[in-house]
């Protein structure tokens, strides 16, 4: 199957705070709701914001497109998990779920592209349009992939740039001037007006999520297989590792962390000098944020009761 790539479809609107909560209770009253009229008195914005929003819910896998009503959208299981009536994490208030929402934007080149190749391919120092031209359009022609025009790709950096690095203008709204909730990972920063990844030891990544990250990434590449060597998950172009800027120590603790669950999804072995990961149960990657959530909300319900 020929990869598909995707440019633009966000119309310069970064990811906002309250968009994927209102996205999904909207869709499931209407699953037409965000290609009519009618979402714009919704939501309250214009139609390229709403076409905005429709873009972001698919792209973090929160919406999907249905493949049975033609012009519908329907709400993914993930959505209605985080962000339904009975979310988790309806306001993005647990860094955990701002991990996660960054992983299912860069897992693949489907919906958001320069996401994908920009945090899984990418290291070639500052991000500007001089350096990244040229070496984003051999990755795609190496991919049968057609590059975007100059205009197409440069609204993309401006908008990838809004979205990881908080900015200050005057005349923002409230929800505008909080940005969007992924500028607080800090996996971008700016220098001197170049833009730079900041690799390395990453906050607030929980081993669940890092699980969740793996296993995904686990089933799509090698899914028949029980075992993967570590430099896969760490090393290799579009990886968990590559993907969330992991530093190598922080890496290992992670998959320590993870090995000391009560019901572990995979251990780590270094027998023979080969390191690697072995499957130890049929885990899903679901399950691993069923483990995280539960106990982020026993611990908030806790944390309530003693006040």
């Amino acid at each position: 199957m020929a990869v598909v790539f995707s440019f633009s479809g966000h119309e310069t609107f970064p990811l906002r705070f309250s968009w994927l909560t209102k996205a999904v209770e909207f869709v499931q009253s209407n699953p037409r709701i965000l290609n009519a009229d009618e979402a714009i008195a919704e939501f309250g914005v214009g139609r390229n914001m709403v076409r905005a929003i429709k873009h972001w819910g698919q792209a973090t896998g929160v919406l999907e497109l249905d493949t049975e009503e033609r012009g519908a959208v329907r709400v993914t299981p993930l959505g209605l998990f985080l962000f339904g009536q009975e979310g988790v994490d309806p306001y993005c208030e647990d860094t955990a779920t701002l991990w996660l929402l960054h992983w299912q934007l860069c897992r693949t080149a489907e919906r958001s592209t320069l996401w994908h190749f920009l945090f899984g391919y990418w290291r070639g120092g500052a991000i500007d349009m001089l350096g990244l031209q040229p070496v984003l359009e051999k990755w795609l022609d190496d991919r049968e992939g057609q590059m975007p025009s100059p205009s197409t790709l440069k609204r993309d950096l401006l908008c990838l740039a809004n979205t990881y690095v908080a900015q200050q203008r005057k005349g923002q709204d409230l929800e505008e001037a909080a940005g969007c909730p992924l500028a607080s990972l800090g996996l971008l920063y700016d220098n001197g007006g170049a833009l730079y990844l900041r690799e390395g030891r990453q906050h607030g990544l929980a081993p669940e999520l890092f699980a969740y990250a793996v296993l995904d990434y686990w089933d799509r590449i090698a899914p028949e297989t029980e075992t993967l060597a570590v430099q896969e998950v760490l090393e290799r172009r579009a990886s968990p590792g590559q993907v969330l800027l992991l530093g190598e120590e922080q890496a290992f603790e992670l998959v320590s962390q993870v090995e000391a669950f009560d019901r572990p999804p995979f251990r780590f072995d270094s027998t023979a000098g080969l390191q690697q990961l072995y499957r130890t149960s049929k885990v899903a990657p679901e399950d691993m944020l069923d483990r995280y959530y539960r106990s982020a909300l026993m611990l908030h319900s806790d944390d309530v009761t003693t006040v």
